[in-house]
């Protein structure tokens, strides 16, 4: 028996427990949403280090029909109270296009989040798509989630992404935190990301509402396309969203002050009732990655393409 065939009769076992019966406890969660590669998952390790967040970590995720019970066996197996003694397996901040290694490490939590939404991928989803998201159980199990520690709850969003009002208004207590990155180091890790896994033709990732137009288009416009309105969806929709219910910061920023975003949170929560404190924590392995890593004719395109997609929404 491989490792996917256990994982799936784990989660069969586990599907048929009756969630109904059991109760939960609500927090306003916190959600992470951006572009590809602008800092999301930088940013989840680093909320989820702070141990403020109960957060999908790598082991969990294993238990996707009922987290809960993942988060049970992972304090059993790791807490210092009462875990296997000598198992050290902290967030180390790094990770390969979103995922993580170790079993405390975040997890992007997919496996989750889709058996409540009628599609696979990240993108738009229109009105009859909307309707069949089966929120109120999402919304029940995550609460079952965040009982185990009375933690609130922690993730990246991305699934909400392009619909974000519509996901307020059904989760109106909800944080949701939009990372933006400098459009050409966006550009370029998209880029590499394209060329490792799959290829440069090949598109990679969230789709925006103009997804069916942009895939005509040539690479680098793609990228840019996929960037710019990914992004202006998110800033609409935010625009939106009442400012207690919403955060906006910048990856260079966040890079350089890391506990800024925790001193806003922490203001954000108490504006909903929940007062929460943590030291003053500075992370060295966390970098601002804006570096140029392709050639100038490369560089050209990227910034070429960009001015073309801006002037077009303009």
């Amino acid at each position: 028996m491989n490792e996917m065939d256990i994982i799936q009769k784990l989660n069969n076992l586990l599907s048929q427990i009756d969630t109904n019966k059991i109760g939960g406890k609500s927090y306003p969660s916190t959600y992470i949403v951006g572009c590809p590669r602008s800092g999301t998952t930088a940013l989840l390790q680093y909320l989820a280090s702070t141990e403020i967040w109960s957060y999908p970590s790598n082991l969990v995720t294993r238990f996707s029909s009922l987290p809960m019970m993942g988060l049970l066996t992972q304090k059993l197996l790791f807490s210092p109270d009462y875990g296997l003694i000598g198992i050290n397996d902290d967030i180390d901040f790094s990770s390969e296009l979103g995922r993580s290694a170790g079993a405390l490490n975040t997890n992007e939590f997919f496996h989750f989040f889709r058996r409540f939404f009628p599609n696979d991928d990240i993108r738009y989803l229109n009105i009859d798509e909307l309707n069949k998201v089966k929120i109120d159980e999402m919304l029940h199990e995550i609460s079952l989630f965040t009982s185990v520690e009375n933690k609130p709850f922690l993730s990246k969003g991305l699934m909400f992404q392009y619909n974000l009002e519509y996901f307020h208004n059904k989760m109106k207590d909800d944080i949701f935190i939009y990372i933006k990155r400098d459009d050409l180091y966006v550009m370029q890790s998209i880029y590499y990301a394209r060329k490792k896994q799959n290829s440069l033709d090949d598109w990679w990732s969230a789709k925006p509402s103009n997804f069916e137009c942009l895939k005509e288009k040539n690479v680098y416009e793609q990228i840019a396309g996929q960037v710019l309105h990914t992004n202006l969806e998110i800033e609409n929709a935010l625009k939106l969203i009442p400012d207690n219910n919403k955060l906006i910061i910048s990856y260079e920023e966040f890079t350089e002050n890391p506990f800024g975003v925790i001193n806003a949170l922490s203001e954000m929560y108490a504006k909903h009732g929940i007062e929460f404190s943590c030291e003053y924590i500075s992370n060295s392995k966390l970098f601002n990655g804006n570096v140029k890593k392709v050639n100038d004719e490369i560089w050209s395109e990227f910034k070429s393409a960009l001015k073309s997609v801006r002037n077009a929404i303009q």
